[in-house]
């Protein structure tokens, strides 16, 4: 029995809520999502047992364990920013990939999850609003993946942007896409949403 080289190479995402799949090209884009921690490779906390004192010694506080473990964070969730395709070239063989994106010049998004997804060219990923650990959003973020390492352009569009939201709907229509409804509001404030905002993508490398 001979082993199959495409399955070795295998990258599959973790298990997750909340995420957007885009099919740009020949590859089916996940970025994002929330996930149960014990699922998120790389994710740790403090697990203690045992009983725990506090102790002031020269202004500092020190915390006194018994016991402590140190285990993969189960029963509580995280968000993601990472991006995975399954490439469409095969489908008799479809195979997922961990995508590799140039990070340096910081444009990335922050994790978030209830964001929408769009694909706006044949090798060019939108990415709007959602949540993140402590607010909404409302900005505006392009994977492009033409070239041979991917990379993350933060864009600033002109006009009025809704107001940050999540559980809204992105849908292409030309070369506009339509926002529509979601949950969210400025500030404090939260409502549901039911308004539709246009944005228009001029061309593959402006907006």
């Amino acid at each position: 029995m001979t082993s199959d080289p495409a399955s070795e190479m295998e990258v599959k995402p973790c298990a997750r809520s909340g995420h957007s799949l885009v099919v740009v090209g020949r590859k089916a884009i996940v970025f994002g999502g929330c996930a149960d921690s014990d699922q998120a490779p790389g994710a740790f906390y403090w697990r203690v047992s045992g009983p725990v004192s506090l102790q002031h010694m020269n202004n500092n506080i020190k915390v006194l364990i018994a016991t402590a473990y140190l285990f993969p964070l189960c029963f509580f969730t995280v968000l993601l920013n990472d991006v995975h395709y399954m490439d469409l070239n095969d489908p008799s063989r479809p195979t997922w990939f961990k995508m590799e994106v140039n990070t340096e010049n910081g444009l990335g998004p922050p994790a978030r999850w209830r964001h929408t997804g769009t694909c706006i060219s044949d090798g060019q990923m939108l990415v709007w609003g959602g949540i993140g650990e402590k607010s909404r959003y409302n900005d505006t973020h392009v994977l492009n993946v033409e070239e041979e390492v991917a990379f993350w352009e933060g864009e600033q569009p002109d006009g009025i942007p809704p107001s940050p939201r999540s559980y809204h709907t992105a849908t292409p229509v030309g070369r506009r896409i339509y926002f529509f409804g979601g949950y969210g509001g400025d500030g404090q404030r939260r409502e549901v949403i039911a308004c539709t905002y246009t944005l228009g993508v001029r061309q593959a490398e402006g907006l």
